[in-house]
């Protein structure tokens, strides 16, 4: 089985700034300070070429379910989400590397970017949990792809209220 993730969100800017911000440091700081995660943290920035390049460690702040921390022998999931954009397309990749069963779990998808009116910026995001578990896999799926979710759930809000303060002339 595979758990699907799906994600649409609209942003009060361009396509391009979508890009820049996606790949910016200090935008990373900036989520890093105001994630409700454990963890969020900047590993790697390559915003230059023809293929950008961004990897960020994410912790949850969120106990997995006793079930599945008593199966995977912990409490909580942690990732290295990956995300590539190759210059002059709409479209960004991304996957993660899970802490646990690293070779059971694999979570892949794409983000669309599409020019909406006013000068604003709709994505969708497209994505698949598959955890080969026998017994207790599509659970997992469901349980590691609510955390996922959530995480972008809160990236789309913070970057809102970034945005917001922005257009009122303070920095975040």
């Amino acid at each position: 089985m595979t758990h699907l993730l799906h994600f649409y969100g609209e942003l009060p800017f361009s396509s391009a700034d979508f890009l820049k911000t996606t790949f910016n440091a200090n935008t990373v700081s900036y989520l890093e300070q105001h994630m409700d995660a454990e963890t969020y943290r900047l590993e790697l920035l390559e915003a230059s070429g023809p293929r950008w390049l961004r990897a960020v460690r994410v912790a949850p702040n969120v106990s997995l379910p006793w079930w599945a921390a008593r199966a995977l022998g912990a409490t909580r999931i942690s990732y290295l989400e990956t995300t590539t954009h190759e210059v002059g397309t709409h479209t960004l990749e991304w996957n993660a590397l899970s802490n646990v069963l690293t070779e059971r779990v694999h979570m892949t998808g794409q983000i669309q970017l599409e020019a909406a009116p006013r000068g604003t910026c709709r994505y969708t995001l497209q994505g698949e949990v598959s955890v080969q578990f026998y017994g207790i896999g599509a659970r997992l799926e469901e349980a590691i792809g609510e955390s996922v979710t959530r995480t972008f759930e809160l990236t789309h809000e913070l970057l809102l209220i970034r945005h917001a303060a922005h257009q009122r002339g303070n920095l975040l």
